[in-house]
């Protein structure tokens, strides 16, 4: 689990983890890319569902074309 407040994975509740450092954090150029869409996703959670119903309705169109 991913403990939003404090960047970093805990070992308590990731059975994977258990005996291994609590501390376990994402590569930086990973946290990089992914600080700025959580920010966005964070202020605007209305535009970013209604963005991915779109791309999805548009995605199954072009299934069903083929």
């Amino acid at each position: 689990m991913i403990n939003r407040i404090a960047d970093y994975t805990t070992a308590e509740h990731d059975q994977r983890l258990a005996g291994k450092d609590p501390k376990v954090a994402l590569p930086q150029s990973l946290r990089d890319w992914v600080d700025p869409v959580e920010e966005v996703i964070t202020k605007h959670p209305g535009a970013c569902l209604a963005s991915a119903f779109i791309v999805g309705v548009v995605f199954a169109c072009w299934i069903k074309r083929k």
